[in-house]
C-alpha cells in the first residue's frame, strides 16, 4: 500500500530526517496533504551535507517570454544528482525566471540527495505552494 502524503509514518519519518540537519517541523508544512518544505530548508540541507553543484547547463532560454530551463548537477562524495528546473508562463508568475529555475532545480537535487525526494516538495516546485501565515500553518 502507498503512504499518502498526510500518513503519520511518512510525516514522521521526514521529520526525522530533518531532524539529522539540524531542523525541525516548522521547515516545513502540509499543503492539502502534500508536505512542502521551505527554500531555506534545502539550501541549509545542502550545506549541511556539503554538496557541490556543477555549473547548471543552459537548455532552453527566453528572457522576453520569461522561459528557462536548467540542468543542474550536485554531487556528495561519489554519489551524483541531477534535475531540471523550468520556468514559463504557465508554472510561473514570479518575475525572475532565471532565479526560479535555479532554486527549483537545486532543491530537487538537495531532496534526492538527502533522500527525501517524493517525501517532501520545495516551496518553489509550484505557484500553488504559497506560504502560509503562521494561523495557516499546520504541522506536516
Amino acid at each position: 500500500m502507498a503512504i499518502q502524503a498526510n500518513d503519520r509514518t511518512k510525516r514522521q519519518r521526514v521529520i526525522d530526517t530533518l531532524k539529522t540537519f539540524g531542523l525541525d517541523a516548522s521547515a516545513v508544512w502540509d499543503c492539502h496533504g502534500t508536505p512542502v518544505i521551505y527554500h531555506w530548508a534545502c539550501e541549509r540541507i545542502g550545506a549541511k551535507m556539503g554538496i557541490q553543484f556543477d555549473a547548471p547547463q543552459l537548455i532552453d532560454q527566453n528572457t522576453a517570454q520569461k522561459v528557462v530551463t536548467i540542468l543542474v548537477t550536485g554531487r556528495k562524495g561519489e554519489r551524483s544528482e541531477w534535475a531540471f528546473g523550468e520556468v514559463t508562463p504557465n508554472n510561473c508568475k514570479n518575475a525572475y525566471p532565471w532565479a526560479m529555475a535555479e532554486k527549483r532545480a537545486k532543491d530537487r537535487v538537495i531532496l534526492k540527495l538527502a533522500n527525501l525526494s517524493g517525501e517532501v516538495y520545495s516551496e518553489e516546485e509550484s505557484d500553488d505552494f504559497k506560504r502560509p501565515t503562521p494561523s495557516e500553518r499546520t504541522e506536516p
